[in-house]
């Protein structure tokens, strides 16, 4: 550590809170700049969505409501540990998007009486949430401690102890969060589950992250085709027939900027009909990210003509490529599948750039799983601030889920 960055810790530390266990302390933040020098030290390893350079990016270009704060934990006076936070309104009936279908598929009467009576119990549900982590992605991304320094049970809490720490810095700042979201762990071990049901939070699985793995003799996509079934290969190679005479291409700053009113439209056409959407995504946020993050950020255009009519964007996140938001014209993609072959283009970027895992994240269940995703639960942990009301808490986030229907797929021979 140079003498700039000793002095640095020197003068956080000086600021900071001294936790129960006194060889601990921690720094509170509104912005990840306060803390950018000593948050690199222990970020480093930690997921991509954890650096300073994609925080800095989403802080620049926020979605709608959302505000940020950090927490950098010390031992003694080294930066041992991180947790990103995001503060939320949540009000249940902006989120759910239940559309009424008039197209006879749901013309029974308890059916419908059930959207209703969802709907107005939605309606009275409003509270800032507190969470840690990240809304706009799926996975563990909301802290990271040096596991050489801390252990687990260390680890549970400070991060306890620290969200505490934030919700009472927050209030001074006029933010009250009544309620704590931890988010996105793939393993719910005996020792987090025991100690976070200890402190009063409820545990439960959200959507499957849809991930697939990329096989070591996979060195092309033609290698990737081969392991299918000839049932799902002849699907995949259909898909890019139907796709003609729609074609891509990766577009680079200027080109998303120039674009920037379709692209949203086309994220608009997705989100909106999402069955549960709590993040409204800032129009400048992608464009945001090329320009932070550069050759780790890709949109790739669909054109129709001059006309785009679809994009994906994926992010390099070390070993592993993250599929970020998509959109696309409902008319083209059911006419030409052009959702599928975004799938297919996923993949083919993903095996030819050497990356071990593809994370195609939540929601559309079924199709990613006959590309070759496998579903991996995740496990959120929920608290209500208030006691009384946080015995209402589980039921009422089981009962507003949206429901799961799905058949999952496997498109390999083995």
């Amino acid at each position: 550590m140079n003498a700039t960055t000793t002095s640095g810790v020197a003068k956080k530390t000086s600021q900071a809170k001294i936790l129960s266990n006194k060889d601990f302390s921690v720094v509170f933040a509104p912005t990840i700049h306060q803390v950018k020098e000593e948050w690199v030290d222990v970020a480093g390893p930690a997921s991509f969505f954890l650096s300073d350079r994609y925080l800095a990016s989403l802080e620049a270009n926020p979605p709608a409501g959302m505000q940020f704060a950090y927490l950098l934990f010390y031992k003694k006076e080294i930066p041992v540990g991180i947790a990103v936070m995001q503060t939320l309104p949540f009000k249940a009936d902006k989120s759910l998007n239940e559309p009424d279908k008039r197209d006879g598929t749901d013309a029974c009467f308890f059916r419908a009486f059930g959207r209703y009576l969802k709907g107005l119990v939605a309606s009275k549900v409003e509270f800032t949430t507190l969470i840690c982590g990240n809304m706009l992605i799926t996975g563990e991304h909301g802290f990271y401690f040096n596991d050489q320094l801390v252990s687990e049970t260390q680890s549970l809490d400070l991060l306890e102890e620290g969200l505490e720490y934030a919700q009472e810095r927050l209030a001074e700042r006029e933010i009250k969060t009544d309620v704590t979201f931890i988010k996105d762990f793939f393993e719910n071990t005996r020792e987090t589950t025991r100690h976070l049901n200890n402190e009063g939070y409820y545990e439960f699985c959200a959507q499957p992250n849809m991930i697939l793995e990329v096989r070591d003799d996979w060195k092309s996509f033609d290698d990737y085709l081969a392991a299918m079934t000839s049932k799902y290969r002849t699907r995949a190679k259909r898909a890019y027939k139907k796709l003609d005479p729609i074609y891509s291409r990766v577009l680079d700053s200027n080109e998303i900027e120039s674009y920037k009113k379709e692209i949203y439209d086309l994220y608009l056409n997705v989100t909106e009909n999402a069955g549960f959407n709590v993040v409204s995504l800032n129009e400048n946020y992608l464009q945001g990210l090329k320009d932070h993050l550069g050759d780790d950020f890709q949109l790739r255009g669909y054109f129709f003509e001059n006309e785009l009519v679809a994009f994906y964007t994926t992010i390099k996140n070390h070993s592993e490529l993250e599929a970020h938001f998509v959109g696309y014209n409902p008319t083209y993609n059911a006419e030409h599948q052009v959702y599928l072959s975004m799938l297919y283009d996923m993949i083919r970027d993903g095996i030819e750039a050497g990356y071990k895992t593809i994370n195609f994240a939540r929601t559309a269940l079924e199709i990613k799983s006959s590309v070759g995703a496998e579903p991996h639960e995740m496990f959120c942990y929920i608290r209500h601030r208030h006691q009384f009301a946080n015995k209402f808490l589980k039921p009422l986030m089981e009962y507003l889920s949206p429901e799961l229907d799905w058949t999952p797929r496997s498109p390999f021979k083995d």
